[in-house]
C-alpha cells in the first residue's frame, strides 16, 4: 500500500518553541530524502528524524509525516518507508541490502573485535554503508580506527596484515579512516562527514566514541538530532 503525501504547512498544534516553522520543517525532511536518495536509500521516521538538518522533537516530526496536502511538492509513504516521488521501487532495493547486510555483520564485529585487541588500539567503528545497513554483494567492511600517538604507522601495519589476512577468506576489509587519539577534530566540516560520524556503529571504546563527538560537536550545525550512536 502506497500513500501520496503533498507537503503544506499541516494543520497541527506547534507545542514546543523548540520546533521550527513548518515551512522549514518540510523543506528539511525533503533534504533528508533527497540526501539518502543518492544512495537509494529510503528512510523511515526515525531515521528522518535523525537526519534532519533542523531541530525538531520526534514527535512534531511524526506529525507533520502523517499530515499533507496541496503543493506541488510531495513525498511518498511505502512499507513503513519515506521516498521521494517516483523513487518507490529504492524499497526493496533497502530490504535486499538490509538481508546482505545481516549476513556480514557477524564477519564485521569479528574482525571489529580482531584489531580492538591489537595493541595501542583505542577504538574501532563500522563506517561506510554497512554502518546503515545499505551493501552490495561486493561492499568493503569499512573502519574508523583510533590509535594512541605516536603508534598511528605501527597500527596500521598491523591492519593491514589482517586486512590481507581477511582477503586470503573472501572479506575486503578497509580501514578508511586511521586517526590518533590526540587528532580527534575533523578538519572536513561537510554535510557528508557529519553523516559519516553520525551513522559510525561503535564496536569498541565506547569512550573515545564519545569523545570523538563531542570534539566535532560542529556536526549539530547539520543534523541537530543526530547525538549519540
Amino acid at each position: 500500500m502506497e500513500t501520496i503525501y503533498k507537503l503544506r504547512p499541516p494543520a497541527i498544534e506547534w507545542k514546543t518553541v523548540f520546533a521550527p516553522p513548518p515551512d522549514r520543517l518540510l523543506g528539511a525532511i525533503l533534504r533528508a530524502l533527497a540526501y539518502a536518495d543518492i544512495f537509494d536509500y529510503p528512510l523511515t521516521a526515525a531515521e528522518i528524524h535523525r537526519y534532519l538538518e533542523a531541530p525538531a522533537p520526534f514527535e512534531v516530526v511524526q506529525q507533520v509525516l502523517r499530515s499533507g496536502h496541496r503543493t506541488p511538492v510531495s513525498f511518498r509513504r511505502c512499507g513503513g518507508y519515506f521516498t521521494l516521488p517516483g523513487r518507490e521501487v529504492i524499497v526493496e532495493v533497502r530490504r535486499r541490502r538490509a538481508a546482505l547486510s545481516a549476513r556480514l555483520w557477524p564477519r564485521a564485529r569479528r574482525y571489529g573485535r580482531w584489531i580492538a585487541a591489537l595493541p595501542f588500539v583505542r577504538m574501532v567503528a563500522v563506517t561506510g554503508s554497512l554502518a546503515v545497513d545499505n551493501v552490495e554483494p561486493e561492499t568493503d567492511i569499512d573502519y574508523l580506527i583510533v590509535a594512541e600517538p605516536g603508534r598511528l604507522w605501527l597500527c596500521r601495519a598491523m591492519v593491514i596484515a589482517l586486512v590481507r589476512l581477511a582477503a586470503l577468506w573472501g572479506d575486503e576489509v578497509c580501514p578508511n579512516y586511521f586517526i590518533a587519539s590526540n587528532a580527534l577534530r575533523f578538519a572536513e566540516r561537510t554535510l557528508y562527514t557529519a553523516h559519516e560520524l553520525a551513522q559510525m556503529v561503535p564496536l569498541a571504546g565506547m569512550e573515545m566514541y564519545q569523545r570523538i563527538r563531542r570534539l566535532n560537536a560542529w556536526t549539530a550545525a547539520f543534523l541537530p538530532n543526530a547525538a549519540g550512536p
